[in-house]
């Protein structure tokens, strides 16, 4: 568990960034009280002492962004009576996460390296892809879609403890051309 340096009596056990360092993923580990100072800070200007950034220490110091509080989901939960009294478990994390942005052909999955197999995970990356797809996808063609969109699935790593994939159909335009192409070589079938 890796301190916050401006909440030391906060602890995280895994984050995840995009890249230019602002918050998609953290999990986070504190006594209630200084839970809430601490997510009221992110609610506030800088000016009124608020928080637009703060510090993850672990090898070395890692400041996380926040661009907007409102544009992430909250999740609580409580521990009672540990050896440290009772502790509160947040994650706060981008809304993309739960909620596939449908309008705009975007997507996130989250995982933990080395806990899922290669299949169980490309299962659930071809699940996320049918969902934000405006095209109907058939099950037969998961491989040859996937493959196909290497270049618009991002892998994150940016974090500890926690990787990502991020899904970006947006191009609606590229993505018909490629599906039609497929078929037109017979790549993937509607049989």
């Amino acid at each position: 568990m890796f301190k916050l340096l401006e909440h030391p009596d906060i602890y995280s056990d895994a984050w995840l960034l995009d890249k230019g360092e602002y918050l998609q993923f953290i999990s986070l580990w504190g006594r209630d009280t200084s839970i809430q100072h601490f997510l009221a800070r992110l609610s506030i200007s800088v000016e009124e002492g608020g928080l637009s950034a703060f510090t993850v220490h672990n090898d070395g110091d890692n400041t996380v962004r926040v661009a907007n509080v409102n544009a992430l989901t909250k999740m609580t939960g409580r521990v009672n009576q540990t050896v440290y009294g009772d502790l509160v478990h947040v994650w706060l994390y981008d809304k993309q996460i739960d909620h596939p942005d449908l309008v705009n052909r975007k997507g996130m999955l989250l995982y933990r390296q080395g806990e899922q197999t290669e299949e169980a995970l490309d299962s659930k990356l071809w699940h996320l892809v049918k969902s934000v797809s405006h095209l109907p996808l058939l099950d037969d063609w998961r491989q040859a879609v996937l493959k196909m969109l290497e270049d618009v699935i991002e892998e994150n790593h940016h974090g500890y403890g926690i990787s990502a994939y991020q899904i970006d159909l947006s191009d609606t335009q590229q993505f018909e051309l490629g599906v039609q192409q497929m078929l037109q070589s017979s790549l993937i079938g509607v049989a």
